[in-house]
């Protein structure tokens, strides 16, 4: 629970104890027992928020601590080569704590974020999504995840943001497996779909492949791609750092003045569902 939903419960309370007060005109000792309930009340709430910010830090100090131990071992039972490595790998986890930030690699990646969807409930999800390869409906893993975004917007009141950031050739060619999944979710209630050409933004506003968890703790994953072919990912982070994340959020509602108009959304939709019904009718009658 954070601060924000603990101060409107409080005034929500308060507000409610004034009017119980001068409504019944309660005698002093019935008003005593009345504040001393409302003081026991905020004294929960408070324990609640605290509780929260504890459990959080657990986490991240437990992951950090977990790298070390690991690579302590290894650096302990290991010469020469295998010695540097671990070295270089101790050095770059150290530096990731001091970040604010955890290396991941890709299967960990896609399984966490996975994991995250299918558990999400009354929260928002933020998302940009500019590799061509994550939009391949005929991906079995991608399939999978794409329903886990429908699931969690149409039955556990998940907010999602997602902006798709297309290459030429998906628009123009008009890539049934790509187009498909944006669809799919343009349709689905509560998943707002905002369409932004790759050649339209400028080289300073160029973005990652990332998606923010807003409940029960910010939780930030970036896709790292490989140097030579952005279409591949090689390995991810997991990014802790409070001030990082609310400046990803912030370039997150920087890249609305790319993006394309409602109407301009739903015209291009439109075409494209009229065009696959008059291929789907033209195989019906060949057949």
């Amino acid at each position: 629970m954070n601060l924000f939903n603990i101060l409107v419960i409080e005034l929500i309370v308060a507000i409610c104890t004034i009017i119980i007060a001068c409504v019944y005109s309660l005698d002093n000792s019935t008003l005593a027992s009345l504040l001393t309930g409302y003081i026991a009340f905020s004294v929960v709430l408070v324990k609640l928020h605290i509780t929260s910010i504890i459990d959080t830090f657990k986490i991240k100090i437990e992951e950090n601590i977990n790298i070390v131990f690991k690579i302590s071992n290894a650096l302990i039972n290991s010469e020469g080569i295998k010695r540097k490595y671990a070295i270089k790998t101790l050095e770059d986890a150290l530096e990731s704590i001091r970040k604010g930030e955890l290396k991941v690699n890709t299967d960990d990646y896609f399984r966490l974020i996975k994991e995250n969807i299918k558990k999400s409930k009354n929260c928002q999800i933020f998302a940009i999504c500019c590799i061509d390869e994550l939009l391949n409906q005929s991906n079995r893993d991608q399939e999978e995840y794409l329903n886990s975004n429908i699931e969690a917007a149409t039955k556990r009141n998940v907010t999602i943001y997602r902006k798709f950031i297309l290459s030429d050739h998906i628009i123009e060619e008009k890539e049934p497996n790509q187009l498909d999944t944006i669809l799919k979710q343009w349709e689905t209630p509560n998943i707002h779909v905002g369409i932004i050409m790759k050649r339209n933004i400028n080289t300073i506003d160029q973005t990652e492949d990332w998606v923010l968890f807003s409940q029960p703790y910010n939780q930030l994953f970036i896709s790292i791609t490989h140097p030579d072919d952005k279409n591949k990912i090689i390995s991810a982070k997991q990014i802790y750092n409070d001030k990082k994340i609310e400046k990803y959020k912030h370039n997150f509602e920087n890249l609305k003045r790319y993006e394309w108009q409602n109407d301009e959304v739903d015209n291009f939709f439109s075409m494209y569902k009229n065009k696959n019904l008059i291929v789907e009718e033209e195989s019906n009658k060949k057949k």
